[in-house]
């Protein structure tokens, strides 16, 4: 089965109320995707509020630097979790994440 990669459809915000919506958007599409039964996983800057049958999800809360430095490590093990879909949260807009965009 072909593995997606795919972006969240927004970067976070630094708003609480903008950060929350997000969260719960990134959740209500995995629980969506896993609902099919299908193995998600997740690379997202926040823990789950509730577990979810199918889903491996990482929080990857870092500074931009270590998140760098992990991105690939994260990844690969997301890939190992024999998933069907991946789903990367955009990472902020701010020029700090810079390094992070291009990759």
């Amino acid at each position: 089965m072909r593995r997606a990669l795919r972006a969240a459809r927004e970067p976070i915000m630094r708003r609480n109320a903008a950060a929350d919506r997000l969260r719960r958007e990134l959740e209500q599409l995995a629980s969506e995707m896993s609902a099919t039964g299908l193995r998600i996983a997740v690379l997202a800057q926040r823990a789950p509020v509730r577990a979810h049958q199918f889903v491996t999800w990482i929080n990857a809360r870092y500074p931009p630097d270590a998140y760098a430095h992990e991105l690939y490590a994260h990844l690969r093990a997301l890939d190992r979790s024999a998933c069907a879909h991946i789903i990367v949260q955009a990472v902020p807009e701010d020029e700090r994440w810079d390094a992070v965009r291009d990759r």
